[in-house]
């Protein structure tokens, strides 16, 4: 099957999306093949033109997560000395429209994954060591940066987590929250590691 047909795209992402429906409710080990494709309204052979195992498809589904925030932390400018404010907002702002747009998928994850704010950490952190290192090509970020790095991944990544569990809380209230709170240590972040260079 030709996996730029219309047919095989929307399989695709019915499988995604009956694994994360039946992720709000049971373990990855609980969840069969069998219950997959029904919840798909797909046929087994189907399903393994799509993928070899629900672990391939699980992992499909945390890729295209993983791809989206990666996404998400790209650097502001090519010069990070000359970040003003306003793009220390926007920064936050599209890390958090990220997650909202995944939000379904987060929550699945989050209810059915022990170590959910663990790979949310790794991934951030991850991804801004990428990035740095790319655009202010650095071949290796200090110690002092690393940790700077993942203590603000860490805060980053609990926010998340706790605004994933709480409904009351707008995409916009969450936006101005995560904004207050990261503006000094965006800075202090991006001094140590423009001071690695």
């Amino acid at each position: 099957m030709n996996p730029k047909d219309l047919r095989y795209i929307k399989t695709e992402a019915n499988l995604k999306a009956a694994l994360l429906h039946l992720l709000e409710k049971r373990n990855i080990d609980e969840i069969s093949i069998t219950g997959l494709c029904e919840a798909a309204a797909c046929s087994r052979n189907t399903f393994y033109q799509h993928y070899q195992s629900k672990d391939e498809l699980f992992n499909a589904v945390m890729k295209d997560i993983l791809s989206a925030i990666d996404e998400s932390t790209q650097p502001i400018k090519e010069k990070q000395t000359e970040v003003r404010e306003d793009d220390i907002r926007e920064y936050t702002y599209k890390l958090l429209r990220v997650i909202n747009t995944h939000r379904a998928e987060l929550m699945s994850l989050r209810n059915c994954y022990d170590l959910f704010l663990l790979f949310l950490n790794d991934a951030l952190y991850k991804s801004f060591l990428s990035h740095y290192e790319q655009k202010l090509h650095i071949n290796q970020i200090s110690e002092q940066g690393k940790l700077l790095t993942k203590y603000f991944c860490s805060g980053i990544a609990g926010f998340i987590e706790q605004w994933l569990s709480d409904s009351k809380v707008n995409l916009n209230k969450a936006q101005q929250i995560l904004d207050q709170c990261t503006r000094d240590n965006f800075r202090k972040m991006r001094d140590i590691l423009i001071d690695a260079k």
